[in-house]
């Protein structure tokens, strides 16, 4: 908190800064550290009342590293990979480790500066490739706890929704209606703390100390789109995604599917250039035209055995009450898994 005091000068103390910043990283290790013990083993450091708050700055969040990075990229664009970039790109990551609140997205910016950076093309728009793989990474963060705990994915989606509109806790019972097992009674608390746990962190990994990020989550606080409004022109076909249209009373879920492929996930974000929702597709998990053009073969392989048109075609006819279209909910690296939904639109079950 002595930054924003006009009169603060380094000089003034017998200490540098860099000296300093050393000495806020060790302490931060060692609070870090703390926090991971296990509860039932005593530590001496449990006495140590940690003010964090003292080293706490509100303006230093992810969009704020983001903006550092877009000028570090302008100056890659028209100067090239020089010292004085690798030298801003340095002083991010130790800012990233000295800063507490960012020291637990430091290794997700740190791959993003590695593996997309490099690969964001002119055209491209930074923040927006950065918000989609922010949104990829979290949605990979959720589907392994679902998978871990046994949870319902979509219910847990519901639930972070919540907690941000409502800022509370889920309750146990909110928690326990989404498990694909009932918890044997001396099991529960332990069930819960644990679930709970994961549940926050993920929040505070990739939503705490965000700043305005680009967001490409609809809630279903947020006034809906409607089904042609969130459709995506990609040439001669057409995508819409899930959670634009999830909570859409005039949408209906009529089969889920998840296709795994035995095939590489390769990732080429300069290849969806020229698309206009470039960022929108990597956060749903299409990091390159290949995966997006599997997406569209699978999506039409079924069309074909259902006997359906291509519903994927982009006509200059817009979706109608009655008519049926795919929307992508997610692509998940790996053996490269889609998950997709069959919805009718203006029709009940």
């Amino acid at each position: 908190k002595l930054k924003p005091f006009a009169d603060f000068s380094w000089q003034d103390l017998d200490l540098t800064e860099q000296e300093f910043e050393d000495f806020k990283s060790k302490y931060l290790d060692i609070y870090d550290r703390s926090r991971q013990e296990k509860a039932e083993v005593a530590s001496i450091l449990d006495e140590v009342d940690f003010e964090l708050e003292l080293i706490h700055r509100d303006e230093v969040n992810v969009a704020y590293i983001l903006q550092l990075l877009g000028d570090i990229q302008e100056k890659r664009r028209t100067q090239g990979d020089t010292p004085d970039t690798r030298k801003a790109i340095k002083s991010v990551l130790d800012m990233l480790g000295n800063e507490t609140q960012l020291r637990s997205k430091r290794a997700l910016i740190e791959q993003f500066i590695q593996d997309y950076m490099p690969n964001i093309t002119d055209e491209q728009n930074m923040a927006a490739i950065f918000a989609g793989y922010w949104n990829k990474e979290k949605r990979n963060a959720i589907h392994a706890l679902c998978e871990r705990e046994q949870l319902d994915k979509e219910g847990i989606y519901k639930l972070i929704d919540q907690y941000n509109f409502t800022g509370k806790d889920p309750l146990r019972d909110d928690i326990f209606k989404h498990l694909a097992y009932k918890p044997r009674l001396m099991e529960r608390k332990q069930v819960y703390t644990r679930i709970i746990g994961e549940f926050k962190e993920i929040i505070h990994k990739y939503e705490d100390d965000t700043g305005q990020l680009p967001n490409f989550t609809v809630s279903e606080y947020a006034e809906q789109k409607s089904v042609n409004d969130a459709m995506h022109e990609l040439g001669d076909k057409q995508i819409i995604f899930t959670d634009d249209v999830i909570y859409n009373p005039d949408v209906t879920t009529l089969a889920r599917f998840s296709v795994t492929l035995d095939k590489q996930y390769s990732e080429a974000v300069n290849k969806l250039a020229h698309y206009r929702c470039a960022g929108e597709l990597v956060g749903r998990g299409i990091v390159s035209d290949e995966v997006l053009t599997e997406y569209f073969a699978i999506s039409a392989l079924i069309n074909q055995q259902l006997g359906l048109p291509d519903l994927t075609a982009n006509t200059a006819t817009p979706i109608k009450e009655g008519d049926l279209f795919w929307s992508l909910t997610e692509v998940r690296e790996g053996s490269v898994v889609f998950d997709f939904i069959l919805n009718a639109y203006g029709y009940s079950l």
